[in-house]
């Protein structure tokens, strides 16, 4: 417990200390963005500071209002110039067009800012039945969705603040944000099984054997002696390995034709898969340094991910030729045994399910900066915390979706839970009907 509680405050910490980083870093640009008089880029500098820390709020207006007053200072100097030079009927025209320009000025900056807007009232919005029903965010959530979605067209002629929005938008997605506000709102409305359903006995029975048999490509771990035996030709080939050691979890990678087994005395042995048997040799060893309960690869980039016996999650750049080092993140820990990791694609992306055995899971998106040490994944986390003893746990691609075997009270439950964002929120607009004029009460560019 003490160590789980170090963890967290740890984990507090970080990204605390992430967050004021990012804050004072767009604070910095925007004024030297303001002291060169690019005030339009410089407001939006600011809001970005706002952003990574709603705390700082009163700085940013402060700043923001700076910059619109520099605004109009520097616009109205121009028009006393002109007006001296120009005559009556050019000073209008000029007004005119000085009108024009500012309006479009501010559009673009409206426009610029308002992702920023709707990504706050998502993240600072209620998951509580009584302030959801207060407040009417479940109709709200939708219409801040649907605005946020409508801005990737309006935004398509501004380069940099299209790109700036595509990265806001991918974080929201999968940061669990934007998704666990989804999961409220569904259960407030009673239709928690839209997201996490419960499966019949009959049908629990299939997919316990069809998907957790502990079986693939025709190897098969023994819980009771830790030994993988291989069916050959109608002749079974017991795993090698020392008296006394058992293999925890294994994993095969078709293109390496390799097989990853962790043992209870804190290693990964990799064998070859096509002569795997009672006397085949080692290729590599991998010192790990704690048992490894859980283990999966990723064959098209020849990553190890492993969870721990601790609930730690950690990878394994693998390269045949050269030393195999495990990086630990301790910033991504379960807190509790890891139970399943399973590497899967969905929608031309690459996902890692990680279950911890007390209730936890998590499905984390694997993208460019998902290997760097001591990086927060981005991953959406199942809200409900008390299904009990998660047993087993895979992403079934005919499903598409996660299929959890859980045990409570010596039952076991089969659920299937939709993890995906993007999918849970179209199920949850066609459940949910939002009135026009909702929509239009909270549109802000």
């Amino acid at each position: 417990m003490k160590q789980l509680f170090l963890i967290l405050i740890c984990s507090i910490f970080f990204v605390a200390a992430g967050a004021q980083t990012n804050y004072n870093e767009a604070m910095h640009q925007g004024d030297s963005l303001l002291r060169i008089e690019k005030y339009d880029e410089a407001i939006t500098k600011y809001f970005a500071a706002e952003a990574f820390d709603p705390l700082q709020k009163k700085e940013v207006k402060k700043m923001v209002d700076s910059a619109f007053k520099m605004i109009k200072a520097q616009k109205k100097f121009a028009e006393e110039k002109k007006v001296e030079a120009d005559s009556a009927s050019a000073r209008e025209k000029r007004s005119a067009d000085t009108a024009k320009l500012k309006q479009l000025q501010i559009e673009r900056i409206n426009l610029s800012n308002a992702p920023y807007k709707y990504i706050r009232l998502i993240r600072d919005g209620p998951k509580e039945e009584s302030k959801i029903k207060r407040d009417s965010f479940d109709l709200k959530l939708i219409a801040y969705s649907n605005h946020l979605d409508t801005l990737k067209e309006l935004l398509k002629d501004m380069p940099k603040e299209r790109n700036d929005y595509k990265d806001l938008r991918e974080k929201l997605y999968y940061n669990n944000e934007l998704y666990e506000k989804i999961y409220a709102c569904l259960e407030y409305n009673d239709a928690k099984p839209t997201v996490l359903k419960q499966i019949e006995s009959i049908q629990a029975d299939y997919f316990s054997v069809q998907f957790f048999s502990d079986s693939s490509a025709g190897f098969k771990l023994s819980n009771d002696s830790g030994r993988i035996t291989a069916a050959r030709s109608d002749i079974v080939y017991e795993t090698p390995g020392d008296e006394g050691r058992k293999f925890t979890s294994f994993t095969l990678s078709n293109k390496l034709k390799r097989i990853f087994c962790a043992t209870d005395d804190n290693y990964i042995i990799v064998y070859n898969s096509v002569d795997f048997g009672k006397h085949s040799n080692a290729l590599d060893t991998i010192a790990l340094g704690t048992k490894v309960t859980a283990i999966d690869f990723d064959d098209n980039n020849s990553i190890i991910y492993f969870g721990t016996v601790k609930g730690d999650i950690g990878f394994i750049k693998y390269n045949n030729d050269r030393k195999n080092q495990p990086v630990y993140d301790l910033e991504n820990a379960l807190g509790s045994q890891i139970t399943a990791m399973d590497v899967f694609e969905y929608a031309q992306d690459t996902f890692l399910l990680a279950t911890g055995q007390n209730s936890k899971a998590v499905v984390y998106k694997t993208d460019n900066h998902f290997l760097e040490p001591g990086n927060k994944f981005s991953g959406n986390i199942l809200p409900d915390q008390d299904l009990g003893y998660i047993n087993h746990a895979t992403f079934d691609t005919l499903q598409k979706q996660v299929i959890l075997e859980t045990f409570k009270a010596g039952i076991k439950t089969i659920y299937l839970w939709d993890p995906i964002t993007k999918r849970v929120l179209e199920k949850y607009k066609q459940l949910i009907k939002l009135p026009p004029e909702i929509l239009e009460a909270n549109k802000f560019y």
